[in-house]
């Protein structure tokens, strides 16, 4: 058996198994990366450069995962092709433009449509309907670096300089975010209609929907972090933001529920995060490192990939239950990698 058939047996039986075994499926929120969805943080170029058709599903870093509430899978890679596991059996890949891809953002609101927004740089915002792939007018130039909405008439989109995208159903339309600085993550919450959107030099902003307001969080002891994602549990209305030299932020339930600085298990910087509930929690980033959250404390688990490995990406479906994505390494010839967590513990499946 050639490399690629054992590569495509191993995707095959780990999603049959992973999406058709009673796994739970969070209800809580689309998918991890950077802001809550998953990606953000990393920053790797596909190789072989622009306009080169990558060989293999998996040549490319991926940066980003997310499920809808069928239970399909949807990756983006920072090469620019987007994967899907439509029947939990293989993957396809929906597009070949090179398009990259940091933050993809499934829509979780019916089992009946199909809505996944994927972002990049150059304000590239890019939608699935389970039918097509249509690109969508931004209105701006800068990077996008994360997705995340509540429906398919409330997608917030954030990027550099301060940028905030609103998508209402029709079309996109910036909002006065009040910073310059760039913005990393965005999450938020369905039964409370609030949002946090978090960024460079511990930036972080919320919203009730219809403004964004800075939050002074320098009573943490964090000045100049970069925070790189955040999640929200949708229903408890807890928030955590994670970001360089093992930053870790949470913000208590309620309407104004404080900031803290929660301990940490890693300096390492951490480039996603997302979870079930306020007490189950998972972060990933450089260096492979993975960690979770119990409601109390922060603990760091055990990675079968090298330490060299990036993950740029969490999707957390239960307490031993998760995928994360990522890449090799951080240099331009990087491939993308999947791991899994189950009963047994992390494993590499590619």
């Amino acid at each position: 058996m050639s490399m690629g058939q054992k590569v495509a047996v191993s995707i095959a039986l780990f999603l049959t198994l992973f999406l058709f075994s009673g796994c739970p499926v969070s209800s809580t929120s689309s998918g991890g990366g950077g802001g809550g969805s998953s990606g953000g943080g990393a920053d790797l170029l596909p190789p072989g450069g622009a306009g080169t058709e990558p060989n293999s599903l998996l040549e490319n870093p991926l940066s980003s995962i997310c499920q809808t509430l069928s239970g399909v899978l949807y990756a983006g890679s920072n090469g620019g092709k987007l994967l899907t596991s439509s029947d939990g059996s293989t993957f396809t890949v929906l597009d070949g433009t090179k398009v990259d891809i940091r933050s993809a953002h499934c829509d979780r609101q019916s089992t009946l449509e199909t809505n996944v927004w994927f972002v990049g740089p150059g304000g590239t915002i890019v939608k699935y309907d389970g039918t097509a792939l249509t690109s969508e007018t931004s209105g701006t130039t800068v990077d996008l670096n994360a997705v995340f909405g509540t429906d398919k008439s409330k997608v917030y989109a954030v990027g550099n300089e301060g940028t905030i995208l609103f998508f209402d159903g029709i079309s996109w339309t910036a909002q006065t975010s009040g910073t310059t600085e760039h913005l990393m993550g965005i999450a938020g919450t369905n039964s409370q209609a609030f949002f946090v959107a978090v960024g460079g030099r511990a930036t972080v902003l919320q919203s009730n929907g219809i403004n964004w307001d800075s939050v002074d969080v320098s009573g943490t002891g964090i000045l100049d972090a970069t925070l790189n994602a955040v999640w929200g549990d949708a229903l408890g209305g807890e928030f955590f933001a994670v970001g360089n030299a093992g930053t870790i932020l949470h913000r208590a339930a309620g309407t104004n529920g404080a900031w803290d600085k929660q301990t940490s298990p890693t300096s390492l910087d951490l480039l996603a995060v997302h979870g079930t509930s306020g007490s189950q929690v998972f972060a990933v980033g450089k260096e492979g490192v993975i960690l979770s959250y119990d409601g109390s404390t922060w603990t760091k688990q055990t990675n079968p990939a090298e330490t060299d490995f990036q993950l740029n990406g969490i999707l957390s479906l239960s307490s031993t239950a998760a995928l994360a994505v990522g890449a090799d390494g951080t240099s331009a010839t990087s491939t993308g990698i999947l791991l899994q967590l189950s009963a047994a513990g992390w494993a590499k499946l590619l």
